[in-house]
This record gives C-alpha cells, sequence and structure tokens, in this order.
C-alpha cells in the first residue's frame, strides 16, 4: 500500500508573523508618507497660485483706486472750470442788459437824426451777441 504523501503545513512562528505584518505595515507608511509629500507640493503649487492672485487683484484694486482718483479730481477740475466760466459768462451779459438799456434811451434822444442808425446797428450787434452768450450759457 502506497502511503499518502502527507503535506506538512508549515505555520509560521508568532515572531515570524509579527515580522512580516511589520514589513507591511512598512511599505505602507512608506506609500502613504509619499503620498502626503505629493500632497503638500499640490498644496505648496496652490498656495503661489492664491499668492500670485492675490497680488493681482491687490494691483487691480489698486490701479481702480488710481483711476478713481484720477477721475474725481478730472471732475472737480472740469466743474470749477464751468464755474469759473459761467461766471465770466454771467458777468458779460449783465453788462449787455445795461448797455441795451443804454441804447433804449440813445435810440429816444436820437429819433430823427442822422446818428440813429448808428445806435440801431449797435443794437443788431447786441441781439447777435446775446444769442450768442445764451447759447454758451445753455451748454
Amino acid at each position: 500500500v502506497m502511503k499518502k504523501k502527507e503535506i506538512k503545513k508549515t505555520k509560521l512562528k508568532p515572531r515570524k508573523k509579527a515580522e512580516i505584518m511589520s514589513g507591511q505595515f512598512g511599505v505602507l507608511f512608506e506609500r502613504m508618507d509619499h503620498k502626503f509629500d505629493l500632497m503638500s507640493e499640490g498644496f505648496s503649487v496652490l498656495d503661489k497660485k492664491f499668492d500670485d492672485l492675490n497680488k493681482k487683484v491687490d494691483d487691480n484694486h489698486k490701479e481702480t483706486n488710481d483711476n478713481f482718483k484720477t477721475l474725481f479730481k478730472f471732475r472737480n477740475e472740469t466743474n470749477d472750470n464751468f464755474k469759473v466760466n459761467f461766471e465770466y459768462l454771467s458777468k458779460i451779459d449783465d453788462e449787455l442788459q445795461l448797455i441795451k438799456i443804454e441804447v433804449a434811451d440813445l435810440k429816444i434822444i436820437f429819433k430823427g437824426k442822422a446818428e440813429l442808425k448808428r445806435v440801431i446797428q449797435m443794437e443788431r450787434q447786441i441781439v447777435v451777441m446775446q444769442e450768442q452768450i445764451d447759447k454758451l450759457m445753455m451748454v
């Protein structure tokens, strides 16, 4: 009778099991450590991108503020110029009103005399000047 060959089961000794598990954990920790390094690099890149973006936003904000300051300065200067021009034109208009009254008086004084033509011609010029000043004051 042939004897069946007996397969010997090798049982690992406790120490051997611990060494294998320790080795597996070592590999696992190495892989995790590597993954953490990769994540850390990724965060560093993201951090730099955020810094760059913050700088761009800050620069843009500063440029926009400078542009607004320039616009406000221009607006104020323009307003001041309009005020000066309006005051100047108002004074001219006041003088024209006085001249009109004077011309009306001269027309009465020179009625029927040769100088009346000159007074009427001056009156027409005053009307044209008045129309020009009115247009300027409307703009």
